[in-house]
């Protein structure tokens, strides 16, 4: 289906996006979706089978490859091509290991499968595909549509400087919180059977507001510094995005990991009503932005958007799973505290610097 709309219509869509030379790339597109849709697939049965070691590995190295590529192929001088051959390669790799270790494992389970038993399964788990589809089509298009819509409005430059923002912003995401939610979604059920989810949830809030607020706090205070250091003075407006882009960063990071509520609670029907609501608010605040002609106003609108939302977003999950509100309230007082130790120095530093500097 991708492969079509490319063929048929891919000009004109990158024309309309104000970026005709991604064209000759668009080719790419078709070969990624199924490269990722076949890893998504097989690692999502890997962590049933609880292979954590295998999912690891397979993590890490599709970072490396895709990294490796792009570094290789930027010293090499290639240029975009290189960026977005390195992403292809990171989409494909991991996926055979995965493939191998289900088959090896599962053999049983694969040949007493049935027509019927399939059928009996998706019939009670029909919200998967009602609720949770559109909830990941409305999820991405939140996600990926943004660099698209500001390289409409101001063209390649400011979507390449929000792009590294973001990318940077999303490795603790992937990392960490990716692999605290796969290990949850692997015992979550029997927690909630047991009687116990609403404790084992508290616990893994507190463990992951402790690990991102404080980072979350940095960047904000930061983040232009830390950009032009690292990448150059010419990121440093990157940073000014990251800034803004903070708050959102902290409450998703925390959500990522305690995602796997949504299923143990069939709530996916709410979970798809919020992230089409995410979409529409951190498009609309794009355009918004685009419309009146202000770069850093419409990340900071995009910013403050999804932070508020993703933040309504943890509040709900952690309220559905039984925690009470006077101790998410205490969890949120106790890590600030215990960040200060680490976000003050940063702070003095960053006024001493503006001082000499005025």
């Amino acid at each position: 289906m991708t492969s079509v709309v490319i063929v048929v219509i891919g000009e004109e869509i990158a024309a309309q996006l104000g970026v005709p030379e991604i064209s000759a790339f668009l080719w790419m597109i078709p070969f990624g979706v199924l490269g990722l849709a076949i890893y998504e697939a097989v690692s999502q049965w890997a962590i049933r089978l609880k292979s954590f070691s295998v999912v690891a590995r397979t993590s890490a190295t599709r970072g490396i490859v895709q990294s490796g590529t792009q570094l290789i192929a930027g010293l090499a001088g290639v240029g975009a091509f290189g960026l977005l051959l390195g992403q292809l390669f990171g989409q494909w790799t991991g996926a055979g290991s995965l493939l191998r270790n289900a088959i090896r494992k599962s053999t049983g389970v694969l040949r007493s499968a049935t027509l019927a038993s399939i059928i009996g399964a998706s019939r009670r788990h029909a919200k998967f595909l009602r609720f949770t589809s559109p909830s990941v089509i409305f999820n991405v298009a939140g996600r990926d549509t943004p660099p698209l819509i500001l390289a409409y409005f101001f063209g390649g430059s400011v979507a390449g400087l929000f792009a590294l923002g973001e990318r940077v912003l999303m490795i603790p995401v992937t990392l960490i919180a990716k692999s605290a939610s796969q290990v949850f979604v692997s015992s979550a059920a029997g927690f909630h059977r047991e009687g116990r989810l609403s404790t084992e949830v508290e616990q893994l809030f507190e463990r992951m507001l402790r690990l991102g607020l404080a980072p979350a706090i940095i960047l904000a205070i930061s983040a232009p510094v830390l950009f032009a250091f690292v990448f150059g003075d010419e990121w440093a407006e990157s940073g000014q995005y990251v800034r803004w882009l903070s708050p959102w960063l902290l409450f998703v990071f925390v959500s990522f990991a305690l995602a796997p509520v949504v299923f143990v609670l069939e709530r996916q029907k709410a979970a798809m009503w919020f992230q089409g609501l995410l979409a529409l608010g951190r498009i609309g605040s794009l355009v918004v932005g685009g419309i009146i002609g202000d770069a850093l106003l419409a990340v900071a609108m995009f910013g403050v958007v999804s932070g508020l939302m993703w933040a309504i977003y943890l509040v709900w999950l952690l309220v559905v799973s039984g925690v009470r509100m006077t101790r998410i309230s205490r969890f949120f007082g106790k890590s600030l505290v215990s960040s200060l130790f680490f976000v003050m120095p940063v702070g003095f530093s960053q006024l001493i610097g503006c001082l000499l500097y005025t």
